[in-house]
């Protein structure tokens, strides 16, 4: 398997764009201090990862709440909404209420 380094230097050799070259170095930042350089990764008061597993989150719940949280910060703020009006659509169709008994 190639080191993270090795492959990052192939991603910025397939693409002579600032946008490949960006990703390049994000992609190397993550081997080297597990942090992205990207706004929206900010993770200072603890991930949405660690939030779910605190709270017990099921997938539906998880994805919810990840496009909700994100959705001012990475710029799509309508899509995002949009996307977690349809997972709450399929999570009320597929859940087992069950389940929750």
């Amino acid at each position: 398997m190639k080191d993270f380094r090795t492959k990052a230097k192939e991603i910025e050799n397939m693409y002579n764009d600032l946008e490949a070259k960006e990703r390049a170095k994000n992609y190397m930042s993550l081997k080297d201090g597990y942090k992205a350089k990207d706004a929206h990764y900010n993770n200072e008061n603890g991930s949405l990862y660690l939030f779910a597993q605190q709270h017990e989150l099921n997938a539906y719940e998880f994805d919810i709440i990840k496009r909700v949280v994100r959705c001012r910060k990475k710029g799509y703020f309508h899509e995002d909404l949009a996307k977690s009006i349809r997972v709450i659509e399929l999570y009320l169709k597929e859940y087992n209420i069950d389940d929750l008994k």
